[in-house]
């Protein structure tokens, strides 16, 4: 950089004589000397750090162990911060290196590999481990190798900056990694637990078994190690212990995770001691350190059994005891550490004075785990005041009870005989069923009533029915109606009570309409059902809840077959909706709502009533309790459906008509899918307001708006064209939007697409179509025609009429091209004089008949084809024009236009049979022998002539008459304008007399 700068100056010297301003020179030595204050500027590395952070150990590789040579090992180091201050974060640095070179830190080893990490920030005495990012494997090298852990920078205490040590890569990798966060010690439910820890007995078995990871492999492997355990005592003594000989646990390779069972563990003396278990021995494990685990297990066989309590069995927080069967009940617990298994428990009666009276009582083959309680009860069969006493034993086949002052309790008692209180109940809350039901009647009674209890049931009253405190039969058996069933209890000291309940029975008829409905009737009379279901009609509109959807109706009648009770009396219908029949899978079901209906055929609706249920059950079905027949409505969310229109395009017809086209796609036959609805405004060009595009309208509600009277068809879902019924006048325009709807022709705006969508200036927009219905009146040039007679006996023999043998050629020049002019011609042919005759109707000659500019067309009609031409006719041919969209000049006038050309048809047939026709005779010789006398007599025969003749006679003498008189006149006005002998006024005379 110094170097560059000194160029810099170098050139500045050089030319100086380049700087005629003494402001440029200034700036340009103030830029080199903030350039050099920036050099000086530049910081400088230290020699060592302030602080004094060090390497405490290696974490990974675990110092001086082994590894697989095919490990990828992940290094991680322990530093600490054994300085006073808080230390800035740095960086540390591993290295390995093939070989022991502890000593020299890998310097002189081979094959290094290296990784960095930072530090972070340590306050005094903090110390943490760093987890390099990197990694490094020595794969297919096995051997020794040394890792060092070093800063890159030292710190004020260079002798802790870092640490080496080896470790060995195997070519034959095995080891036995214990989990020693499994807790091994056993457990179960039947072992005493106190405060965190199980309590067991001496010289019992109890399975033991421990976790972990073994590495091995194939060949030239043998992993055997001897796996168990030993208790010790707090001086380390081996109180028990016992192992076992495991050959190759896991897998080929591994690593694998594996769980083995040790030898059971045993105990010949009580105590806490330390359990240490794993890999005891093994020639073959590679490593030591992570052979064993350990953990603190006891001992105890204390026995402990007490009554805990005594009450009445059926009332416990009552002071008095209650007369019958189980009715005192004593809560026994083991408080010890041994399970007593097969003991009795027993109960003796003593008057209040301490006299023997009843007993002893029973409760035997009790066992009672640590920590457990049980349950027995007595029969109290006396009245009045007792002495109750519960014993335990105190001696046991494990040995004697540590406490046996609480094995005996003893209480003075009240027994007394409690109250019956019957009640008769009904599984069925609403105590209705159906012929084909089973009716569940239950007697309860006071919890203290004296036991044993008999029940008997009656019907009606007095009608004998059953026995037992619950009774269970058919509805069909007592029949519809309405029924009373008395319930009789006695108590064991023979007191007596009743209660009643009160039901109805109504009939049950199935009901079945494969695949979609299945269920039943309940009704007090016979009956049958019937059922329908259908689609919504198309374009029935249900205006139900928002997001709601028309699904499925249906309707289910129930009439009764009773002709003398047509009232069913139904009390409700059960039924069940195969809804994979009714709906698609892509409803979710969770949408479904069911409502009522007018009818079948009406669209309004209602809720269900307060007595109506309606749930889904699952995917595949839902269920209905519905109180009235009827017409309902299943209504849901349908999903949207996925369909588009596609580009929208208008094509322009003939006479201003338009013609709609799109590309239906998506899911067109989705049941619920009503089709498409064709939207239209119309408009003068300059108005210019078409359809927005279909993402440029915020919200649902503003296209309402905007399509609001603007619907002209719906169509079915495959339909891709629609024809405009309306004809749009001379500069008008139009605009579509085509719009996919469901079968309640509720439009889908934002699947839908608005017509001719153009680009421009890099946007889409929409735009007007305009209508086109001007015909074109493009002219052809020199139409003209020829008329031959063919004279063809091959013509002849076709019909036997030379008429027919006749042939009209017409030629023309197409005109030059023209914008909005014809694109091609129709030709038609009449037989009358055209006078703005309009040609729709007409089958043309030849239609479309394309042209190239400014060449010739030509056209042959011949009298041998239907309706050809014939001798004695007259035709005009019409060359009609036709714009590109199909527009025709159809209205055309002889005289008027170019494009129609009158044909002539003379009979040609004499020009060639002349020798045909007969001689003329002679004429007669003319008067005199004068030729103009001839002509002149048979001119007098000429009813013209006869009349210019008398015409001219007339007028010659008009003139022998009038020339005279007229002349004198003339000589006596010259003498008057003369002025002799004349005044004013007889001038004037003269000619008034003149003009006469």
């Amino acid at each position: 950089m110094p170097m560059q700068c000194g160029r810099g100056l170098s050139i500045l010297e050089k030319d100086l004589s380049l700087f005629r301003s003494h402001k440029a020179l200034i700036l340009v030595i103030g830029l080199l000397i903030s350039g050099f204050s920036g050099i000086v500027s530049l910081p400088s590395a230290s020699a060592s750090l302030e602080g004094d952070v060090a390497v405490i150990s290696g974490s990974t590789p675990i110092p001086w162990s082994n590894y697989s040579q095919w490990d990828s090992i992940q290094p991680s180091v322990i530093v600490q911060n054994l300085g006073s201050i808080t230390t800035s974060t740095k960086a540390v640095k591993w290295t390995t290196c093939a070989g022991d070179f502890v000593t020299t830190l890998c310097s002189g080893g081979t094959d290094h590999k290296n990784g960095l990490k930072s530090i972070p920030i340590l306050s005094p005495g903090q110390s943490v481990t760093i987890e390099f990012d990197s990694t490094f494997e020595y794969y297919n090298k096995p051997g020794i190798y040394t890792i060092v852990f070093r800063f890159v920078i030292d710190d004020q205490n260079a002798s802790n900056d870092a640490i080496a040590y080896t470790f060995n890569l195997a070519e034959y990798f095995m080891d036995i990694e214990i989990d020693s966060d499994w807790d091994v010690k056993p457990g179960h439910h039947n072992y005493a637990f106190q405060d965190g820890n199980w309590i067991y007995n001496t010289n019992t078995d109890y399975p033991l078994y421990f976790k972990g990871i073994v590495t091995s492999c194939i060949t030239n492997c043998d992993l055997v190690v001897e796996a168990g355990w030993r208790l010790l005592d707090d001086g380390d003594n081996v109180i028990a212990n016992d192992s076992a000989i495991i050959s190759n646990p896991g897998g080929e390779w591994g690593p694998e995770f594996f769980n083995l069972s040790l030898p059971n563990l045993s105990s010949p003396q009580e105590g806490a001691f330390l359990l240490e278990y794993g890999v005891l021995n093994s020639s073959s494990d590679m490593n030591s350190f992570n052979n064993l685990a350990s953990s603190y297990v006891f001992f105890d066989d204390t026995i402990d059994l007490i009554v805990e309590k005594m009450y009445p069995a059926y009332q416990p927080d009552s002071t008095d005891y209650f007369f019958g069967l189980g009715s005192v009940e004593v809560e026994i617990k083991n408080n010890g550490y041994t399970s007593i298994l097969n003991t009795t428990i027993e109960l003796e009666i003593f008057t209040v004075f301490f006299e023997y009276e009843s007993g002893p009582y029973f409760c035997a083959n009790v066992t009672i785990h640590p920590g457990k309680s049980i349950l027995c009860n007595y029969d109290l069969e006396g009245l009045g005041s007792k002495v109750l006493r519960i014993s335990i034993p105190t001696s046991f086949a494990v040995g004697d009870d540590d406490k046996p002052s609480d094995n005996v309790l003893t209480e003075t008692v009240t027994i007394v005989a409690g109250d019956i209180n019957p009640v008769a109940t009904q599984d069925n809350a609403l105590s209705t069923y159906d012929t084909g039901q089973n009716i569940t009647l239950r007697a309860q009674v006071a919890s203290t009533a004296a036991k044993p209890l008999n029940y008997s049931w009656y019907l009606a009253g007095v009608i004998e029915w059953s026995y037992g405190k619950s009774i269970e039969f058919d509805a069909s058996l007592v029949g519809m109606g309405e029924h009373m069933f008395m319930v009789k209890v006695e108590d064991a000291l023979g007191n007596k009570e009743s209660a009643y309940t009160y039901l109805t029975v109504f009939n049950r008829t199935k009901l079945q309409q494969a695949p979609w409905l299945d269920g039943e009737t309940v009704t007090l009379t016979s009956a049958r059902v019937e059922a329908e279901q259908s689609m919504p009609e198309v374009g029935t509109n249900y205006n139900l809840q928002a997001g709601l959807d028309a699904l499925i109706i249906m309707n289910i009648e129930v009439f009764s077959t009773d002709a003398s009770n047509p009232d069913t009396g139904m009390e409700n219908m059960y039924l069940e909706f195969n809804l994979s029949a009714l709906i698609p899978p892509a409803i979710n079901r969770s949408s479904l709502q069911l409502f009522n209906l007018q009818n079948f055929t009406g669209i309004e609706w209602g809720q269900l009533s307060d007595n109506d249920e309606f749930s889904i059950i699952d995917e595949e079905t839902a269920s209905a309790i519905l109180v009235n027949s009827g017409a309902y409505l299943l209504a849901g969310i349908i999903p949207d459906i996925e369909v588009s229109p596609g580009a929208v395009d208008i094509e322009i017809l003939p006479e201003g008509y338009m013609k709609v086209n799109w590309q239906p796609s998506g899911d067109l036959d989705n049941s619920y899918f009503g089709g498409w609805k064709i939207y239209r405004i119309t408009m003068p060009a300059s108005t210019n307001m078409p359809f927005p595009l279909v993402d440029s309208v915020e919200s649902y509600e503003t296209w309402e708006l905007l399509v609001a009277d603007t619907s002209k068809a719906e169509l079915g879902a495959h339909n891709g064209t629609w024809n405009d019924p309306t004809a749009l006048a001379v500069g008008m325009c139009s605009s579509y939007f085509v719009v996919p709807i469901d079968r309640q022709s509720i439009p889908d705006f934002y699947r839908g697409n608005v017509s001719s969508i153009s680009e421009s200036s890099g946007f889409s927009q929409s735009t007007l179509t305009c209508g086109d219905a001007v015909p074109p009146n493009t002219e052809v040039v020199n139409f003209q025609h020829t008329v031959t007679f063919t004279n063809d006996s091959e013509c002849w023999s076709w019909f036997f009429d030379w008429s027919r043998c006749y042939v009209v050629n017409l030629t023309w020049t197409w005109p030059a091209d023209e914008i909005g002019g014809a694109v091609s011609y129709n030709l038609y042919r009449l037989d009358s004089r055209p006078n703005n005759t309009d040609l729709k109707f007409l089958q043309p000659l030849e239609a479309n008949i394309s042209f190239t500019s400014q060449s010739g067309g030509s056209y042959q009609q011949s009298g041998w084809t239907p309706g050809g031409p014939v001798p004695y006719r007259t035709y005009y041919y019409i060359l009609a024009p036709t714009d590109e969209v199909g527009n025709v000049m159809y209205l055309h006038t002889y005289g008027e236009s170019n494009n129609i050309e009158r044909v002539h048809v003379d009979n040609q047939y004499w020009d060639y049979r002349e020798y045909l026709v007969p001689e003329p005779p002679p004429e007669p010789e003319p008067p005199y022998g004068i030729d103009y006398l001839a002509n002149f007599e048979s001119y007098l025969e000429d009813e013209p002539f006869q009349l210019a003749g008398v015409t001219f006679l007339i007028l010659l003498v008009m003139n022998l008459i009038g020339l005279p008189l007229l002349r004198r006149r003339v000589k006596k006005f010259k003498r008057t304008i003369s002025g002799e002998h004349r005044d004013d006024d007889d001038l004037d005379d003269d000619f008034s007399d003149f003009f006469d």
